[in-house]
């Protein structure tokens, strides 16, 4: 794999233009780059001294080795989220089909640099958060003269880390290649394997002893070892895969308007059907069936462990804490599955197709309505499985409705006041940081509303506000309709 040093500062180049055009930030990109510099060094600043707090702590209170294994515990975070989001955010259609990818493929930059270099903060940022909680951790390890196998697992973990990162992300990105061959599936899954075995046995000498804890440990240095061994090999080989797969060109125009023109009897249900075209292209397909898929399996592995299992063992005496943690997955799945749908049909993405049609005569809340209630109809599938689990282990499933429907109507008003995202040549529009901020706060205060309203068993409450938040989406639409500027 030949790496153009020219491509590659193009690409960094754009990528910073494109965040620094998300933030707003009217400075040029050397200081960018500054303050970004100067953000990681006081973030490995500051997870240092936490992570000696914390370590001199749980030290004195329980023990030395349960303090380390905390450590390496504790850093698992950042690659378990990092893994969420590349996998079931808006960053997977991305990473398939970039909005960009015609002008990359004007300006000759593969594929492979633009996905490295899109990422590379990414990992950065998790290379000086876990940096600094390990590193400070092994220096404690080397001043109380302990056992060196721990210094050096803490000293290898985020190289590892960040390994493992920059493995997942190559991977959705050349997933189509990946899928099928034999030889990616064996390693995948003795890594995975791997991964796991190794966890176990940190968790298993958390609560042994001593003699336990330095046998474990010697077990999970030759762990990570072969895990990283593992990475670094299918990093380059993933890379250099991804490396002959270059951007295809996108020539389809959207030509809304000659369809409308063509139909204008019937103009709401053609307007219809071309929001769904729109968004049913194969990589959001891919998406929501992978997220279908995993909610429904899940149900069905429930069931047959309610068959096989005594399930009324183990479950939770309180239903609140059910509804709590349904509540919370809930919001997560349909937070990042709303994002992926409003950069394509929000008020702001269709901004100048919703205008049109309002003009050509049909009402506005209606051309408000039918984005959103696809929006619901697309996210229904995913969330039915989860509301019948709740209901199985003790909850109430119209929580989980009810958070459905409040947290996608959050995500729509904020998209259509507050939307200053960068539109891309194929209609996509990236998400602001004012956007995701104001939507997870009206999400949160909505949430915490449904559940005193669940606790209070008042179920007609928990409906009158999802309507009031489902109606106050379809008023931001209709606004951003009739009354913002064309921006």
């Amino acid at each position: 794999m030949n790496w153009n040093t020219l491509t590659w500062k193009v690409a960094r180049k754009i990528n910073d233009s494109v965040v620094l055009d998300n933030l707003g930030w009217n400075i040029s990109i050397p200081l960018f780059r500054g303050c970004r510099i100067a953000a990681l060094i006081c973030i490995l600043c500051s997870s240092s001294l936490i992570s000696t707090l914390l370590f001199s702590y749980i030290t004195i209170e329980l023990g030395e080795h349960r303090a380390l294994i905390s450590t390496v515990l504790f850093s698992l975070y950042m690659p378990i989220a990092y893994s969420i989001k590349e996998l079931f955010s808006i960053r997977t259609v991305y990473l398939t089909m970039h909005p960009l990818r015609n002008f990359y493929k004007t300006l000759g930059i593969p594929r492979v640099q633009v996905v490295c270099a899109e990422s590379m903060d990414k990992i950065v940022l998790s290379l000086m958060v876990t940096g600094g909680w390990c590193y400070s951790a092994a220096i404690q390890e080397i001043f109380l003269e302990s056992d060196v196998v721990a210094a050096v697992i803490l000293f290898i973990f985020p190289f590892l880390i960040c390994l493992l990162e920059l493995l997942v992300t190559l991977s959705v990105a050349t997933r189509e290649k990946i899928r099928g061959n034999k030889k990616y599936s064996l390693l995948y899954f003795v890594l995975i394997a791997l991964c796991i075995i190794g966890i176990v046995e940190l968790g298993s000498s958390y609560r042994g002893m001593k003699s336990w804890y330095i046998y474990s440990l010697n077990v999970f240095l030759i762990l990570t070892v072969t895990v990283l061994s593992m990475c670094l090999v299918l990093v380059l080989s993933v890379s250099r895969l991804l490396s002959e797969i270059d951007f295809s060109l996108n020539n389809e125009v959207w030509n809304s308007n000659d369809a409308i023109l063509r139909h204008s009897q019937n103009l709401i249900l053609h307007w219809t059907r071309i929001i769904s075209k729109d968004l049913f292209d194969p990589w959001r397909i891919g998406y929501f069936s992978h997220l279908i898929c995993v909610a429904w399996l899940l149900l069905f592995a429930l069931l047959g462990a309610k068959t096989f299992l005594p399930i009324n063992m183990i479950m939770v005496s309180s239903s609140m804490i059910i509804d709590q943690l349904s509540a919370v997955i809930v919001f997560g799945i349909t937070i990042t599955s709303s994002e992926v749908i409003i950069n394509r049909v929000g008020s702001y993405a269709l901004l100048y197709q919703n205008r049109f049609v309002w003009e050509m005569g049909e009402h506005a809340v209606l051309v408000s309505l039918v984005p959103i209630l696809i929006a619901a109809v697309i996210c229904l599938p995913i969330v039915i499985p989860i509301a019948v689990i709740s209901s199985i282990l003790g909850g109430h499933w119209l929580i989980v409705m009810s958070v459905e429907c409040c947290v996608l109507s959050s995500s729509w008003i904020a998209s259509a006041i507050l939307s200053d995202g960068t539109k891309f040549p194929d209609g996509s529009i990236t998400s602001s940081m004012s956007t995701g901020i104001v939507s997870v706060i009206i999400s949160s205060a909505s949430i915490a509303l449904l559940l005193y309203c669940s606790q209070l068993s008042m179920p007609i409450l928990e409906v009158v506000i999802s309507l009031i938040l489902f109606g106050g989406a379809i008023w931001a639409g209709v606004n951003r309709v009739l009354y913002l500027p064309l921006k």
